[in-house]
């Protein structure tokens, strides 16, 4: 059996330190991010906090400001 794998251009990704994915001012801008783009991003528990994988560099920017508001 061959295994394949997924692979995607990411822009970035950002952790943000000291949150989880249940925080709920993290939960309230990933809600925003969906409302405006469908979804288009990945979420995971990095080893300091949340992490979000971006794959458009528009969604970087996005998110880079709510990086700045914490």
């Amino acid at each position: 059996m061959v295994k394949r794998t997924k692979q995607q251009d990411l822009a970035g990704a950002l952790e943000f330190e000291g949150r989880t994915a249940e925080d709920p001012q993290f939960a309230t801008w990933l809600a925003e991010h969906r409302a405006r783009k469908g979804g288009k991003i990945r979420v995971t528990q990095g080893g300091r906090g949340v992490r979000v994988l971006f794959s458009d560099a528009a969604d970087m920017a996005w998110w880079s400001k709510f990086e700045r508001t914490r």
